[in-house]
């Protein structure tokens, strides 16, 4: 209609059958944080595991749901859920699924899948991915330039006395001047 309207058509994602367990009810995603040093080196620095409840229709934790830390050198949620509005949870409050020991499946995939997306804009260099995991394979959902950095340190701060910024300084060194928190 006159060149005025603008459209954008997706194509729907619909969760891998390991991850539709954790919950059927929404898309769960990865959020995958990385960075890219002053060398151009990736480095893969936490993945936590967004789970919907059936009250959202989104896996956002901010928005109801559960967030999972992830131990890439095993596949499996590692502590126990949390939510930002304080509280910890042993399983899926609907599902009954317990977190810790879940396998999450494809996430050998992973680091080599999204270091590929990271290289391909290497000035973007820390940022929280969203990935899903479809029926289909891994799948980007959105990047964050600010990725939630607050969320990681619920993981981080439960049995590590420093905050999480030390980590992402380790990496980057002086350069963390310059990237937004």
């Amino acid at each position: 209609r006159g060149g005025e309207e603008q459209y954008m058509i997706e194509e729907k994602l619909v969760n891998h059958p390991d991850i539709a367990k954790l919950n059927p009810s929404s898309l769960q995603t990865l959020r995958v944080e990385t960075c890219i040093d002053a060398n151009g080196k990736f480095h893969l620095l936490n993945v936590l595991l967004m789970i919907g409840t059936k009250k959202i229709i989104v896996s956002n934790c901010h928005s109801g749901g559960v967030m999972c830390h992830i131990d890439m050198s095993t596949g499996k949620i590692d502590k126990e859920g949390y939510n930002p509005k304080g509280y910890w949870l042993a399983s899926h409050p609907e599902t009954g699924i317990n977190f810790v020991g879940y396998k999450v499946p494809m996430i050998e995939e992973l680091e080599s899948y999204i270091k590929k997306v990271a290289q391909v804009m290497p000035n973007a260099r820390y940022v929280g991915w969203d990935v899903a995991f479809s029926d289909k394979g891994p799948v980007i959902v959105e990047g964050n330039e600010y990725p939630g950095y607050g969320i990681i340190q619920y993981f981080k701060l439960k049995d590590k006395k420093t905050g999480h910024l030390q980590d992402i300084q380790d990496v980057v060194g002086d350069e963390i001047k310059n990237i937004k928190f």
